[in-house]
């Protein structure tokens, strides 16, 4: 299967309403069945199958994960979304950054009332990848940005 997103090869491992956990290495994605694509053709059917059931027959089959945006994106605007958009978004794209092994990526959250950057930092502060961050310098956004340093 071909995953739209991303730009490694992985396998999936389960569907699930309508999204599919994609594994890469040692990590693991969930994405939506829309952004899925086989790679190596199924053996066809005598009746046509929905798309879900060929994915779901498709468990154990390596999908290709390709970055829909340019490649080595170290900035993720986020404003304008909910809290569980941003944090859904910020979450990927940290996976994103991970694979294509950034050491530090930008979060652009604005200032608001605070909501999305209490939540993001709350999301930073447990997520594996993350070593550690910190408010962006004033120059880069200051308080509505967040500096996030990454595993290597």
């Amino acid at each position: 299967m071909k995953l739209k997103s991303f730009g490694s090869i992985g396998v999936v491992d389960k569907i699930k309403d309508g999204e599919a956990e994609v594994r890469v290495k040692a990590l693991r994605f969930r994405e939506r069945l829309e952004n899925l694509e086989l790679v190596e053709a199924a053996p066809e059917a005598k009746s046509q199958k929905s798309r879900l059931e060929q994915l779901r027959q498709s468990v154990g089959t390596e999908v290709h994960l390709t970055r829909a945006l340019q490649e080595n994106r170290s900035e993720l605007n986020v404003i304008g979304q909910t809290t569980d958009e941003a944090v859904d978004a910020v979450d990927k794209f940290l996976d994103e950054a991970s694979l294509a092994s950034l050491s530090q990526v930008r979060i652009i959250h604005g200032h608001g009332t605070g909501a999305l950057r209490r939540a993001i930092g709350d999301l930073l502060k447990e997520h594996p990848h993350v070593v550690r961050f910190v408010a962006a310098p004033p120059d880069q956004g200051g308080t509505g940005a967040t500096v996030v340093e990454l595993r290597q």
